[in-house]
């Protein structure tokens, strides 16, 4: 009779009929696994165990064969037996890797490569399985044993001393699972091995463990950390277990990234179908939940070894910081991948755990792509680790205190190096990777507030760091979060009595009100007036303090040399700008784009006092090259050609001003995109047109700088209404001409 099939599984004679079963049902009577190889962490090879034969070296030893299936690892193997060698300083080789990375797999490769090169016993291994070792005495006797067939109760000084005095052979001891010493026993087992190591010059350690183990300086350790098969290895890995069995590579590749490259989980699987396609269309057609009852309900597999708890136990075994880094995942905001966790807290020994931990809440929650950006919130991660018992409600401050520096580090750090990028050829990189992260440089903010529980250290550090990127900030944040912002620090720097720090801030605020400011051609009353109150007392703390250096100081002076130019004591500003530029230049070539910056402002005094030829001149010859040389095209860049484009324009030269004007539009649009900076080109080069009375271009372009406005100013804003009335003026030029009927709604108002 032939046999029946469910979804191209066999299913043997008198077993229900497919429509009777549920998914679940029929897979389990298919899986026929126990306990120990499901487990998610590398099967421990056994002496008596078909796959394995005692070893080389001494017939004494445990060491187990290597497994059959064992790929890739060669880098890994080759360094253990190089850090093994007797003429190598290393004392010691710790294997680390999350659970079923294949440690214990690769230490027992490395070990047998060793042994099957010195037939002649001149390196023995002794092989101790910690899982199944419960106590220091237990330990030195299986020890014991393989060296000289030495009695269970021979006392633990006299193996130590016959592996001290050993003269004639190299002996490893290869303690394996060593995460699994009791803790209550492992300090004194440390004692014991170290102890060892220190006093002879024969024995060298070899352990395999999750977590990482810190030894004295004297045993010179070693670490060699194992990571997810990519795909290409683990096709080779399932070849190996299927055999002769066909294996598309696309098959092994999804396959692969179902099981997040996780070596023993790649095995598992192929162990529990020898039809890959059959395997593969049982994850394809099962739902999230159906996939994730496949690997929790495993009939064999008892309470105490489901996944779930197996994930809890590797989170307990995390110290303090990676347990806090893990958590550390859920406080982002934005989307957060594993690449970028790794990237940003730099702890590879995560990158399983964080794996299947993603996994199983993205298929608790039903949603299809487990592999997705990882968007959890606090609130949700906090449930389900509770839920799990996995993380105490208790303790869960201690480790959401630990995520939150690590975060603060991180984006600060960012921040820097950001604005570093910004000030370069590259900036285009630093805007992108600024507004991609812009919602976690908000929640940097947040807790900078009252309820967010920086620690003095942390605040003044987070106002250090943004004073030092305020031209950044100032560029990329709107003029009311800008305010917000730098308005909470400077009332922490009142608050502390930090005065320096208070002049920063009040400086920062200065600039802000000067480059939020679009009127030509370099600011309006309203706006140096503003300026003006936050940088006399800023110049006033910073006199008192005798600070004559430093960006902050020279912004100082340089921005509020604007402000007395524009209430006609030009003498005076362009004084305060002049000392600007000393500054920059005695900081050389470090300084070389913000001293362009400052002959800026001294053109913005100069077109303020209506000398617009020397405004010309200083921007051409002096700004320019250098933003051309360092910065290339740039929002400074656009700056300085929309400014030209003004000075141009206040000598009635359109021609030139429209040149300009397009040049630094041209910039921006590609940009910043949508900007009250984008938006400021568009109104110059509309006024332009319009001079030059080509009003169906005005016409255009004030169109589109009024949307932009509307979209990144407030709604009731003089920029808008004035564009709103020289668009009318321009409708009307074209009433009069006959190239519009008067009855557009979007100029009555």
């Amino acid at each position: 009779m032939a046999e029946k099939s469910v979804k191209g599984i066999p299913i043997p004679p008198g077993d229900s009929h497919p429509e009777e079963e549920s998914f679940e049902n029929t897979f389990s009577r298919h899986v026929s696994v126990t306990p120990e190889s499901f487990l998610p962490g590398e099967h421990t090879p056994r002496p008596d165990s078909r796959e394995y034969s005692a070893g080389n070296g001494t017939n004494l030893s445990h060491l187990p064969r290597s497994v059959r299936h064992f790929v890739n690892r060669e880098k890994e193997i080759g360094d253990i037996k190089k850090y093994l060698s007797p003429d190598d300083d290393c004392r010691c080789v710790l294997v680390l890797g999350a659970i079923g990375m294949g440690k214990t797999a690769t230490a027992i490769k490395a070990a047998n490569e060793i042994s099957d090169t010195n037939p002649d016993d001149g390196v023995r291994f002794v092989y101790v399985n910690c899982r199944s070792t419960a106590t220091l005495d237990d330990l030195a006797a299986k020890i014991g044993k393989q060296l000289h067939h030495l009695p269970s109760n021979e006392p633990i000084s006299q193996i130590k001393r016959r592996l001290i005095i050993e003269k004639y052979i190299y002996t490893v001891l290869l303690l394996d699972n060593f995460e699994s010493i009791d803790p209550n026993e492992n300090e004194q087992v440390q004692k014991f091995i170290i102890e060892i190591v220190a006093k002879s010059e024969k024995v060298k350690l070899l352990i395999t463990s999750t977590d990482n183990v810190v030894f004295p300086a004297e045993t010179s350790t070693e670490r060699i950390r194992l990571l997810p098969f990519n795909e290409d290895d683990s096709f080779k890995l399932l070849k190996k277990v299927y055999g002769d069995t066909p294996l598309e590579k696309e098959t092994a590749y999804i396959i692969a990234r179902f099981c997040s490259g996780i070596p023993h989980v790649l095995r598992s699987l192929a162990s529990w179908e020898d039809h890959p396609p059959a395997l593969l269309e049982m994850f394809t057609e099962a739902n999230p939940k159906q996939k994730f009852e496949m690997i929790t309900k495993i009939p064999a597999a008892t309470e105490g070894n489901k996944i779930h708890v197996c994930l809890d136990a590797c989170f307990n075994r995390l110290n303090a910081q990676l347990q806090g880094t893990l958590v550390s995942l859920t406080l982002f905001r934005g989307p957060f991948t594993m690449s970028r966790a790794v990237k940003v807290f730099g702890s590879d020994d995560l990158r399983s755990l964080i794996t299947q931990l993603a996994q199983k809440s993205f298929l608790e929650k039903n949603i299809l792509d487990p592999t997705a950006s990882c968007r959890y919130s606090l609130l949700t991660v906090n449930k389900i680790f509770c839920q799990n018992k996995a993380l105490p409600e208790a303790g869960f401050n201690r480790e959401f205190s630990v995520a939150r520096k690590l975060f603060i580090e991180h984006y600060l750090a960012f921040l820097q190096d950001t604005f570093k990028v910004f000030l370069s050829i590259d900036v285009s990189r630093a805007i992108n990777e600024f507004q991609h992260e812009d919602e976690n440089i908000l929640q940097l903010i947040d807790w900078f507030g009252e309820n967010g529980g920086m620690d003095e250290d942390q605040q003044r550090r987070c106002i250090d760091v943004f004073n030092k990127v305020g031209e950044l900030l100032a560029k990329m944040l709107t003029k009311k979060k800008f305010h917000e912002v730098f308005t909470m620090l400077k009332k922490k720097c009142e608050d502390m009595e930090d005065q320096k720090r208070l002049s920063e801030c009040l400086t920062s605020l200065g600039i802000k009100e000067i480059f939020s400011c679009t009127c030509s051609p370099g600011l309006c009353y309203q706006a140096a007036e503003r300026a003006k109150t936050s940088l006399l007392e800023a110049d006033r703390i910073q006199s008192a303090l005798g600070i004559n250096d430093g960006n902050s100081r020279a912004q100082c002076l340089a921005k509020l040399g604007r402000c007395l130019a524009k209430n006609r004591k030009s003498s005076e500003g362009k004084d305060k700008i002049q000392q600007a530029i000393g500054i920059r230049e005695a900081l050389g070539k470090k300084d070389i784009v913000m001293l362009g910056a400052t002959y800026n402002d001294l053109a913005v005094a100069l077109s303020l006092e209506g000398d617009h030829r020397e405004a010309i001149k200083i921007r051409e010859q002096q700004t320019l090259p250098i933003y051309r040389e360092h910065l290339g095209d740039h929002p400074f860049t656009a700056t300085i050609l929309n400014n030209l484009s003004n000075n141009f324009y206040a000598l009635g030269e359109y021609d030139s001003a429209k040149q300009y004007s397009m040049d630094a539009l041209k910039i921006r649009l590609e940009l910043l995109k949508d900007h009250y900076d984008t938006a400021k080109s568009l109104f110059d080069l509309g006024m332009v047109h319009k001079k030059k009375e080509e009003f169906e271009e005005a016409k255009v372009n004030l169109e589109k700088c009024v949307d932009m406005q509307m979209k990144v100013l407030d709604v009731d804003c003089n920029e808008i209404k004035r564009t709103r009335q020289e668009l009318n003026e321009v409708n009307n030029h074209l009433v009069e001409l006959g190239q519009a009927d008067g009855s557009n709604e979007f100029f009555q108002s």
